[in-house]
């Protein structure tokens, strides 16, 4: 298990590598140097060995590093996110911002990336400072006790932990975050709301990370409602360009956290694509399990118990030659889908003219028929994402059948390129009297965490299923295929033989209507 002292070594280590690289050999042998030094930078700012400002602080030679960072960045496109990911970790620190300040040289040769986090920690750190200025001055104003003290017996002195000034504001800091982020409704389309709900909230977990008291490390591990918070924050990353290098920061320290990560690893393949992209990797599109399985008649008769018109299936397959102009130096083509205030997004992909995903499907609740969902083909990139292509389409158009799901269409706004998904709405049944009220109670108990974060398990709405003929109707996606329509009725099963209409002891099948998964 890593400690203090072996994170710092490492740092180190990765440093005499780097020092050991003349400017010519970092084209072809940096990758292992920088390898080293991101695994040290990430582990010494989770704040789980000691403090982030100790070991990264005390690390040296600072410009040099700088400098390979630069190098490497112009050098090899491939590691251009990590790069921007790591370096957004070392200038969070005082000293290495300090550094890069009084190299004139260093900051004529940043990249626009790399420019857009410094230009963004100064005004953070200057913020800091001005905290801490108030802090000491809060300080100089408690009563002086020491003669007191000093009157006492050393036995008589009770043993009290004092928590700093800076504690005490971290956890005030932090519940203002969660009460921001619930006006938000964890979401940032209301992109000041947002904004003060990201600052409020990244401030905390950054005082958190420096602080040596594990009851704040708790405090953090314990915060809820991690699924939708984790989606905020990639809501944000995806609205919010100039603002990156400070939601990379704050991803890396967050999931340097064993619950935050583990939540993301539940967390649905959205959010994971865009805290993937945030990591500085480019992710390889799975297909879908072979036994993934939506019921869109619960998820519309869901969404007609809050007041909607039904629900509406999306699935990204694939692009087609796509016109990507070049004016982004690292390519990562991926579709964003908006619909009201909710995005989602599939992976990036290394593929650049003809990108396929098959990727899985997202499910939105439709508020009125006349709603309209967008498609955006990006390249994406730190400091903003370059537009390939764009769609719009009206629901009251969208195909009511799946055999009629799968669409090929030309995209706008580009000479050429065409994207391929399957879109299928299903409208909901008027409820109407005690119906509508067991409906509407049941969704308030399976959606309480909101529309993205809910689960509709099975064993709750088996009087929904007993009502439709043969136990509802399930879409099922099959790798490469469209989207098939299988009866409830005639025993849908996963891969281990299983069937999904019921819950099985020992099994966790849920109908994931939000999520978009039917697990086992």
């Amino acid at each position: 298990m890593a400690s203090t002292d072996s994170v710092a070594e490492l740092l180190q280590v990765s440093c005499a590598k780097i020092l050991e690289l003349s400017p010519s050999q970092v084209p072809e042998d940096g990758g292992a140097a920088f390898e080293a030094l991101r695994r040290a930078v990430t582990q010494a700012s989770s704040g789980r060995f000691g403090s982030p400002s100790q070991l990264l602080g005390s690390l040296e030679p600072k410009a040099a590093v700088l400098n390979f960072l630069v190098a490497l960045h112009a050098a090899k496109k491939l590691y251009r996110r990590q790069v921007v990911a790591v370096a957004a970790l070392l200038l969070h620190e005082r000293s290495w911002l300090e550094v890069l300040s009084s190299e004139p040289d260093l900051q004529a040769s940043l990249p626009e990336d790399l420019q857009a986090i410094a230009e963004e920690e100064h005004k953070t750190q200057d913020e800091q400072l001005a905290l801490e200025q108030e802090e000491r001055k809060a300080q100089e104003q408690l009563p002086d006790l020491g003669s007191r003290e000093q009157t006492l017996p050393e036995q008589a002195l009770p043993e009290q932990p004092q928590r700093s000034l800076n504690a005490e504001r971290m956890l005030k800091v932090l519940a203002e975050a969660q009460a921001s982020l619930e006006e938000a409704k964890y979401s940032a389309a209301d992109i000041d709301v947002a904004s003060d709900a990201f600052t409020l909230f990244n401030r905390a977990v950054m005082w958190t990370v420096n602080s040596q008291d594990k009851e704040d490390d708790a405090v953090l591990e314990r915060m809820e409602p991690k699924g939708p918070i984790l989606e905020f924050i990639a809501d944000f990353y995806a609205r919010k360009p100039r603002d990156r290098s400070r939601v990379t920061g704050l991803s890396l320290r967050l999931l340097g956290f064993e619950a935050w990560a583990s939540a993301l690893q539940m967390a649905e393949s959205s959010v994971q694509a865009a805290f993937r992209e945030m990591a500085g990797g480019t992710g390889h599109p799975a297909d879908v399990s072979p036994a993934l399985a939506v019921n869109l008649e619960t998820a519309a008769a869901v969404a007609g118990s809050r007041g909607g018109a039904g629900a509406l299936y999306v699935r990204i397959v694939a692009a087609r030659d796509l016109a990507f102009t070049g004016s982004f130096t690292s390519p990562s083509p991926f579709v964003r889908v908006i619909f009201g205030d909710r995005i989602k997004r599939t992976e990036a992909t290394s593929d650049i003219l003809n990108p396929r995903w098959n990727d899985e499907p997202f499910i939105f609740e439709v508020p009125m028929l006349d709603s309209i969902i967008e498609f955006s083909v990006l390249s994406s990139d730190v400091t903003g994402d370059e537009l390939l292509g764009q769609l719009s389409i009206n629901v009251k158009d969208a195909p009511r059948l799946p055999r009629d799901s799968f669409s090929r269409r030309a995209l706008s706004g580009v000479e050429k390129g065409e994207l391929e998904f399957e879109l299928i709405f299903a409208a909901c049944d008027a409820p109407n009297g005690t119906s509508q009220q067991t409906q509407a109670r049941r969704s308030t108990q399976s959606v309480a965490a909101g529309l993205t974060a809910a689960l509709w398990q099975l064993e709750e709405i088996e009087e929904a299923a007993e009502k439709a003929e043969g136990g509802g109707s399930w879409l099922v996606m099959r790798s490469g295929e469209p989207a098939s329509l299988v009866s409830g009725g005639k025993g849908l099963v996963c891969p281990a033989g299983h069937p999904v209409d019921k819950r099985k002891k020992g099994l966790a099948w849920h109908q994931g209507w939000i999520s978009s998964s039917t697990k086992q």
